[in-house]
C-alpha cells in the first residue's frame, strides 16, 4: 500500500505491497474493520458489497448495543484479513505484524520447510 488508509476522507490505497501497512494504533474491530473494507473495495467490490450488506444487517438488527466487540465482528475481522491476504503477493499475508500487533498490513510469511522434519526429542532436524 503506497498511502496510509484515511476512513475520514476514503482514501484509497492502490497497492498492497509488501511492507506497507494500515496503522491505527488501535485493534479496535471499530477502526479496523472500516478501513480493511475500503482495501477491500478496492479488490473486489462486489464482496465488498455483499460483506457490507451483512454488516449494515448486523447494526440495524442491534441499534442499542455496542456490537463491534461481539464475537461475530471479531470473527468478520479475521475474514476481511484472510481475504486481503488473497491479493498480496506469493509468500505474504495481510494482518497484524508478528513484532507489533498493532501495526496491519502486508508483511512476509515465516517460511517453514515442511519436507524436513524435526526430532523433538534431540531438537535437530532429521533429513
Amino acid at each position: 500500500m503506497n498511502t496510509k488508509t484515511d476512513i475520514k476522507t476514503d482514501t484509497k490505497i492502490e497497492l498492497l505491497t509488501p511492507g506497507s501497512y494500515v496503522n491505527y494504533r488501535s485493534l479496535r474491530n471499530d477502526d479496523l474493520i472500516p478501513a480493511f473494507m475500503i482495501i477491500l473495495r478496492n479488490y473486489d467490490k462486489d464482496l465488498h458489497d455483499q460483506y457490507l450488506m451483512a454488516m449494515g444487517q448486523l447494526l440495524l438488527d442491534a441499534p442499542d448495543q455496542d456490537i463491534w466487540d461481539d464475537i461475530v465482528m471479531i470473527e468478520f475481522c479475521f475474514v476481511l484479513q484472510d481475504e486481503l491476504s488473497k491479493f498480496c503477493p506469493d509468500n505474504y499475508y495481510f494482518g497484524a505484524h508478528t513484532g507489533n500487533g498493532s501495526d496491519f498490513g502486508v508483511w512476509p510469511c515465516d517460511y517453514i520447510d515442511y519436507d524436513i522434519d524435526y526430532d523433538i526429542d534431540n531438537k535437530k532436524d532429521v533429513i
